[in-house]
């Protein structure tokens, strides 16, 4: 027999773990994707535990695909966002200087 879990319980349990895993830095949530993952999915399909043992060994070479290629990827975009938003606010800094003259 499945244990129902109302929608208030389950809310309260998602705010407490958001509360505790606020003081947490990305790497600690990115090192646990895994477990988040089997979790998400939990939600959404019943795996038998063989279907699971496939799920766990198809998505760790995805995980490290993701590790080993797109970190480096993210790590430039968000460079170029930084540098971006440094010349936006260097323009902007000059505008001001201009309205200031005016």
């Amino acid at each position: 027999m499945a244990v129902s879990i109302t929608l208030p319980a389950r809310l309260a349990a998602v705010l407490l773990a958001l509360l505790l895993l606020a003081g947490c830095g990305n790497t600690f949530l990115y090192n646990r994707l895994d477990w988040l993952i089997g979790w998400y999915v939990d939600d959404y399909v019943e795996l038998s535990r063989a279907q699971d043992k496939v799920f766990q060994q198809r998505l760790r070479p995805v995980l490290d695909w993701h590790r080993r290629e797109e970190l480096a990827l993210y790590a430039v975009l968000l460079q170029q966002i930084e540098a971006d938003s440094a010349a936006q606010e260097g323009q902007i800094a000059r505008a001001a200087q201009a309205m200031r003259r005016l």
